[in-house]
């Protein structure tokens, strides 16, 4: 089973933080990825902000304020903004990470049957088990 890489690299690419997307700030200011890793604290704070970026919005939609994401991550509302500078950026990182993940998913799918409609059937299953 074989699909075109061109096009799943490059989701794959700008999703997993290359490309021209800042890890730090997962902005598209076109200064490339981080070169030195966020402190361990940094780290942390910003997994806890997309966490509840992905409950926040799941919940309330896209209309919900920064500062609900804030106070659900339990940081201020400037460590948010400091990393995202506005709720598209915020958005955009968790489109592409779950672009990513749904990625790995098919691939890992297509590597694990013979048939197209298995390979299919398996991701659809693999999926909607994850959430």
């Amino acid at each position: 089973m074989h699909i075109q890489d061109t096009h799943w690299s490059s989701a794959s690419a700008l999703a997993a933080g290359g490309g021209t997307v800042n890890s730090t700030t997962g902005d598209r200011r076109g200064d490339g990825p981080r070169t030195t890793p966020l402190r361990v604290d940094a780290q942390r704070n910003l997994e806890h902000v997309l966490r509840a970026a992905r409950e926040v919005f799941g919940e309330l939609g896209y209309g919900a304020p920064m500062e609900d994401v804030a106070r659900r991550a339990r940081v201020g509302v400037g460590t948010v903004y400091r990393r995202f500078p506005s709720k598209d950026v915020l958005v955009r990182r968790i489109a592409e990470e779950e672009t990513s993940r749904l990625t790995d998913q098919a691939r890992a799918a297509l590597g694990q049957e013979d048939e197209p409609w298995s390979a299919l059937s398996r991701f659809l299953r693999t999926s909607v088990a994850s959430g």
